[in-house]
């Protein structure tokens, strides 16, 4: 009985012996530095804004920093109207490099909102959230309005027009407001462009952006014998290519890395290599306007034309979308089951100087914009793409 006892107590010292050992070695562990690790922080953002009181379609300036300075520049404005639970991104932007941003946005419609500014996350932080600031909002007077009403050149987008007595509203048309000097001789005014629309309710109108020139147009909604209009803004804004548009920049390319004999005029002409042509997309929202515009239009274009209709001259939009320097442009009306190595080849094989622009070494970038359409032979109506690359050096 006792030799069992002394080995119960014998084994308890043991037991409690290696719980010491444990303990000792769990401190001196800690001691050499091994510690779970510290979680990461998070992006700081701060944000003011410009007004806290405000007409719907009104700018309200946002300005903050991001800190610490981000490697992603990346950033996105988030509303939250009063009353609901779901934060919306209304902009994304980029910061500059040490951090800061600053830009605008316009409420769409009355009833008081909250914004705040996200930063994603980085591999070392995790996102960061500006505290909110509230902005009340109130009605515009007036017959008809369009917040924060602007396109990119190409169109394709909506905006919402709203106002009273909408619901009897028969056609929408957009006329660009093109100054005296860049109007063709006849043209008083710039032709109307049609645009597509959608009868919401009766104080809201959504309207499809047709493509256009850059700078202000005029809105008009015709209802009954009436006319209310509004202004938009058409702006440069750059887009990524589509795959056939990227398709087409490659196979220019590949066609730029050889040795080509052009034949312009009907004489050969020996076209060294140059090097590759960069993506730019505000030059292909420009490219795509026109492609959409001639596709759109083909009873004033009857096929290719490098002059927008109503215009001076070749020049006038790229003027208008704030091109500077030296600008070339190539087009091209293709069946619509046409490959991009198809399309390209049609330049490379002109005799009207198509393929030596392709080959010109002035250029460094370009924008490609395709547009499907109908084209009128004279003897049939064909399903078209109209294809458009602008150059610039």
């Amino acid at each position: 009985m006792r030799f069992r006892e002394g080995s119960y107590r014998m084994h308890t010292t043991l037991l409690r012996r290696g719980s010491a050992l444990l303990a000792g070695l769990a401190l001196a562990a800690g001691v050499l530095g091994v510690a779970t690790p510290a979680r990461a922080a998070s992006f700081s953002v701060s944000l003011t804004a410009s007004d806290t009181t405000v007409v719907e379609c009104e700018g309200v300036n946002l300005v903050g920093k991001v800190s610490p300075r981000p490697a992603s520049h990346t950033i996105r404005v988030q509303q939250l109207m009063v009353g609901q639970t779901t934060w919306t991104t209304v902009a994304t932007l980029s910061t500059t490099s040490a951090g800061n941003y600053r830009t605008t946005v316009r409420p769409d419609g009355p009833g008081d909102r909250y914004y705040r500014v996200y930063k994603p996350r980085s591999s070392t932080r995790k996102a960061g959230y500006s505290a909110k600031v509230l902005v009340h909002v109130t009605p515009q007077t007036g017959d008809v309005h369009a917040c924060a009403a602007s396109s990119p050149l190409a169109g394709g987008g909506t905006i919402e027009v709203t106002g009273s007595g909408l619901a009897a509203t028969t056609a929408v048309t957009v006329t660009p407001q093109v100054p005296d000097g860049l109007r063709a001789g006849g043209f008083s005014a710039m032709p109307a462009l049609a645009a597509r629309f959608t009868v919401v309710d009766d104080t809201r109108v959504s309207v499809t952006m047709p493509a256009n020139l850059a700078g202000t147009s005029v809105l008009s909604l015709t209802i009954g014998a009436g006319v209310l209009t509004t202004t938009v803004e058409y702006k440069r804004t750059w887009r990524s290519a589509t795959s056939f548009e990227a398709r087409i920049l490659s196979e220019i390319n590949k066609r730029r890395a050889r040795t080509q004999t052009c034949r312009g005029d009907g004489t050969a002409k020996t076209m060294k290599a140059v090097p590759a042509l960069h993506w730019n997309g505000g030059l292909s929202d420009l490219a795509l306007a026109h492609s959409r515009d001639l596709a759109a239009r083909q009873d004033v274009y009857d096929g290719l034309d490098h002059v927008t209709h109503g215009t001076t001259g070749f020049s006038a939009r790229f003027q208008l979308a704030g091109v500077s320097g030296a600008f070339g442009e190539v087009l091209a009306l293709s069946p619509k089951d046409y490959t991009a190595s198809q399309v390209v080849s049609q330049w490379m094989s002109s005799t009207t100087g198509h393929c030596e622009s392709v080959m010109s070494r002035t250029w460094t970038r370009a924008g490609v914009g395709v547009a499907g359409g109908v084209w009128d032979t004279g003897s049939s109506l064909q399903d078209s793409i109209f294809s458009n690359v602008d150059f610039e050096r």
